[in-house]
């Protein structure tokens, strides 16, 4: 027992140290790296927000190619029937949204469901315009119709999200 009480006295001062010193580099540690886990969160959150602008910037782009006169002068193809023009501008619009299609993870739920909205109802449009001609119209009747399709509606789709886009954009500064 007395052997047990003389281990006790040496090896029980030896722990209060151990944890006492334990404790000290701890403390140490955090109060070191705080200023650089600080320095590092700051630095994150400009490159997201760079990442985010880059988003915006790049779907402002997408929305300024499908807007119908736009893409009705990118994409003049007169040779073309009316079907088939119809077809390459529904084709160039679903390209132009798969190329731009990662970037709704920088964008909130509501900015990409009114992007989606945009190219939908831009389509639409187009569809619209094709079911009034007749089978055998050109792509320059079609063209014809969607703007003066265009032209009836008080905004095309396109330039509403991008109005969305801008104020939401104003949001972030």
């Amino acid at each position: 027992m007395e052997t047990l009480l003389d281990i006790l006295k040496y090896i029980l001062p030896s722990l209060v140290i151990v944890l006492v010193l334990w404790l000290l580099l701890n403390q140490f540690s955090k109060a070191f790296k705080l200023p650089f886990e600080q320095e590092r969160a700051r630095s994150d959150g400009k490159q997201v927000l760079k990442m985010r602008l880059q988003a915006y910037e790049r779907l402002s782009v997408f929305l300024e190619r499908i807007t119908l006169d736009s893409l009705l002068i990118r994409e003049n193809r007169p040779e073309l029937s009316a079907r088939q023009f119809h077809q390459h501008l529904v084709d160039s619009i679903r390209s132009e949204f798969d190329h731009n299609l990662s970037q709704q993870i920088y964008l909130s739920h509501d900015a990409w469901k009114v992007i989606r909205m945009a190219k939908e109802n831009t389509i639409k449009m187009m569809n619209g315009a094709l079911s009034a001609l007749p089978n055998e119209s050109t792509a320059l009747e079609l063209s014809k119709q969607i703007l003066d399709l265009q032209i009836e509606s008080s905004t095309s789709p396109a330039q509403a999200a991008l109005e969305f886009l801008k104020n939401e954009v104003r949001t972030l500064f």
